[in-house]
Order: structure tokens, then sequence, then C-alpha cells
């Protein structure tokens, strides 16, 4: 802690509650301006050692304090030792005590029956450890609108100490449209929801998508094509003996006039039923489908 002249005070300061009195000694804090009279004092109790500056026990005695970021001038005047004690006065003579009065005479107490021998007292088991408790089986829930996306979480087996899991690539929902979105939908083990999408730059055929052959019978696919502004709409139903796979297209709608932008092929390869298009041109076609499967 250094002064204005940038001499180290920190010994100076340490040693202001050195003094063996109760009140160390005064300090004065007054105004660095001739012409200002404010003056302030209080008694210094003691002082509290912190890193990089002192906290000084002082209790107000009088005066102004001076105004924040005024140029001031500190003066300690220590307060000397406490003197040694005197010695104490020569106690007085106590008086003399008055006379007590005769006690009543008692009364005659009764016979007291005899007690009983107490029985030993059994010795206290040992209390057990207490177990350390189970996994709650509840979870804090708060009503949202608007988080995106949000993943729904499932457990591996019904208990207690079932393991909660969670994926963030399969299932999600989405809070602010109300959208749950998952790659395919079951429903009850006798029909499979999917959907694919493919985009393709040239006129050779292309796998839209394909399902097993030995799971599901037959299908039913819609299938978008999209070049530009311009949309190609059609239905298909697929069904197979699992060697032979057979379509028919139909419903078909297109914002392109008369020329489809393709056309639409089925096949058994490698024990899938496979579903192909070929674009009527190189011209980039965006091939969107959303299919149901009926298991075999």
């Amino acid at each position: 802690m250094l002064n204005v002249g940038g001499v180290d005070m920190t010994a100076e300061i340490d040693s202001w509650d050195d003094s063996t009195s109760v009140v160390k000694g005064k300090l004065i804090i007054d105004s660095n301006l001739n012409a200002d009279t404010t003056v302030c004092t209080f008694n210094l109790t003691g002082i509290t050692t912190t890193t990089g500056y002192r906290k000084l026990v002082v209790t107000y005695v009088s005066g102004t304090l001076p105004s924040d970021g005024e140029a001031m001038v500190i003066q300690f005047y220590r307060t000397g030792d406490s003197g040694v004690s005197g010695y104490s006065g020569v106690s007085g003579y106590s008086g003399t005590s008055g006379r007590s009065g005769y006690s009543g005479y008692s009364g005659v107490s009764g016979y007291s029956g005899t007690s009983g021998r107490s029985g030993y007292s059994g010795y206290s088991g040992y209390s057990g450890v207490s177990g350390v408790a189970g996994p709650s089986n509840k979870i804090n829930a708060t009503d949202d609108t608007s988080t995106t996306p949000l993943y729904p979480v499932m457990v591996d087996a019904a208990g207690v100490d079932s393991t909660a899991k969670v994926t963030t690539t399969k299932f999600k929902f989405n809070a602010s449209t109300g959208a749950l979105t998952a790659v395919d939908f079951n429903v009850n083990d006798a029909a499979l929801i999917e959907s694919a999408t493919v985009t393709t730059v040239s006129t050779a055929q292309t796998l839209l998508t394909s399902f097993s052959a030995s799971a599901y019978a037959c299908a039913k696919i819609v299938i978008q094509a999209t070049r530009g502004v311009e949309r190609d709409v059609s239905e298909l139903f697929v069904v197979h003996n699992g060697t032979t796979a057979s379509a028919t297209e139909y419903g078909s709608i297109r914002t392109s006039g008369n020329s489809a932008m393709y056309a639409a092929e089925v096949d058994i390869s490698g024990g899938n039923v496979r579903v192909l298009v070929t674009s009527n041109t190189a011209t980039s076609t965006v091939y969107k489908a959303i299919y149901t499967m009926i298991s075999a």
C-alpha cells in the first residue's frame, strides 16, 4: 500500500493497532485543501488484514465526511498502552449473623414397604445399515410449445430399475408445430409405412426404394417427381410371388401437360422388391415417395 509519493506504508498502517488499550488511537481525516475546513474524527479499535488492502474497525466521533473523489490527509494518533492495575482495597468486616429460629418437630414417618429387586436390562441390538434409496419412477415435466425438436424418452423394460433411453435421429417431436417425426411406422406388425427420397441428373434407371420380399407381400406407393416448378404425381400398386414382381400405375396427374417426367418399373433382386425410376431428361429431378407395405 503506497502513499502519493510511492512510499510503502503497509508496515506503518499495520502498527496502528499495536496499543494494548481498547481504543488504539484517533484517526483524523481532513481535506487536503487549505481553504476546505472539512474534518472527521474516528476511534480506531482494530485492523483486519486482507490481500492488497486493510480494513480499519472504527467508531464515529465527530465531523463531516469529505466528498467522493476529494483529496484527503489522514492523520493517526496512537493511544498509549493500558497501565498496570492498582491493588484491590481491603474488604470490610462482615456483620454478625442473627440467631436462627427454633425448628418445629418433624412428624413420624410411616414404614416404607420392601422394594423388589430390579431385573437386569438386556443389551440393545446394533442398528442395521440403511439401504441405498432406489431410483425415482417420476420425472418433472414442463409444458413446452416452442422447443424444436423434443426427443421422447423410452424405457427398455417395465419396472423401477428400467433404463431411460432416447434417440435423436429416429424419433422426434416439434413442440411448435405439433409434428411427430419417425423413420417409419409399424401398424400392429401387419403393415409398415416408410418414405424415400432420391435425386437424378441423368436418364439412367435409378433405385427409388426397396423392401424385403419375404417380409412384405405387396405395397401401395405414391411417387412425386419435381423438376423446377413442374410436378408429376402417380400411385403405384406392387405385388409379387417371391420370384416375379408386378406393378400397375394409375391416378397420374402432372403440371407439365401430357408428357410424363419418368417411367417406373419393379423387379426382385437379392431378396428385395425394387422400385426403379427412369427420368425422360438429364435435368435434375427430385423423387419423393411414401409407401405402405403389407406383411406377407
